[in-house]
């Protein structure tokens, strides 16, 4: 018994130097679930052995051949890790600068336009990632123009999922992220270029700061109104607006209007959790 004591007191130990190597906080917690101890012991031990002496003899992974961002749980926590199957060293901390350094792009179509590594975080990993670096990944997306109209929708589909996972963590370092990405849109003066990606744009903001803050200002609510009456054509603005407006009727109404499959695809949408709590 008191020399199981000293191999356990020895694993958090080493424990303690990995969760150096990957600057996550020694207090995190990995749950307190009954019967989860045991669990807990055996992922520690090959995460140990990986991490502090490339011993990669029990790490599982899907397409071994190929790089990638792999999540490794252990309890209620997430270790985010760049998985490299050419490098001695096959696993490092995702958000190593070494990492950022990285020609990172994305190919559409038959151009490549570079990009932000981290656009390949699940929301999931974003949400309980527990070395997550916040200012790595803004530093990431400093280095090039992410909303670029080819870039746009891939932009825009990383904020929402950083609202998402925010809606799931309570972190709000994930809204202060999806709103550094989104300042670096460009705004003209109001009426000008209202494009269909200014009113997104727009709207996102507002469900952000309306997450971070409770409430909009009057000037915002009246922004809402403007862009409302700018687009009477777009069922999905009049849906946004409404919710965001806290227009109970008129956003059930509209969103009734919606077919089955864009019910279904709105209700994964950060918009759709204030529209939930709107009608409740």
């Amino acid at each position: 018994m008191l020399e199981e004591l000293k191999n356990l007191y020895s694993m958090f130990l080493k424990l303690q130097k990995v969760f150096q190597k990957l600057n996550v906080d020694e207090k995190t917690k990995f749950g307190d679930k009954d019967g989860e101890f045991d669990k807990i012991v055996n992922k520690i031990n090959p995460l140990v052995h990986m991490i502090l002496e490339n011993d990669y003899r029990k790490l599982k992974i899907k397409e071994p051949d190929i790089p990638k961002f792999t999540n490794y749980q252990i309890g209620d926590i997430q270790l985010i890790f760049f998985y490299n199957p050419e490098s001695q060293t096959k696993l490092i901390n995702a958000f190593s600068r070494d990492l950022l350094q990285k020609d990172a792009r994305v190919v559409i179509g038959d151009k490549s336009y570079p990009y932000s590594p981290y656009v390949l975080l699940n929301k999931s990993a974003l949400a309980y990632g527990a070395n997550i670096d916040f200012e790595v990944i803004k530093e990431s997306f400093n280095q090039f123009d992410p909303f670029v109209s080819e870039l746009f929708p891939i932009t825009n589909d990383f904020c929402l999922r950083c609202i998402n996972a925010y809606d799931i963590s309570n972190n709000i370092k994930l809204l202060e992220l999806a709103e550094h990405i989104y300042n670096k849109y460009p705004v003209d003066a109001p009426g000008k270029n209202v494009t269909s990606e200014f009113i997104v744009v727009t709207i996102n903001r507002l469900q952000i700061k309306l997450r971070k803050e409770g409430r909009l200002s009057d000037e915002e609510y009246q922004q809402l109104i403007n862009l409302r009456n700018f687009s009477k054509d777009n069922l999905e603005a009049q849906f946004c607006t409404s919710v965001l407006l806290e227009s109970k009727t008129e956003a059930k109404l509209i969103f009734q209007r919606f077919e089955k499959s864009r019910q279904k695809f709105y209700e994964g949408l950060p918009i759709y959790h204030l529209y939930k709590k709107l009608i409740e």
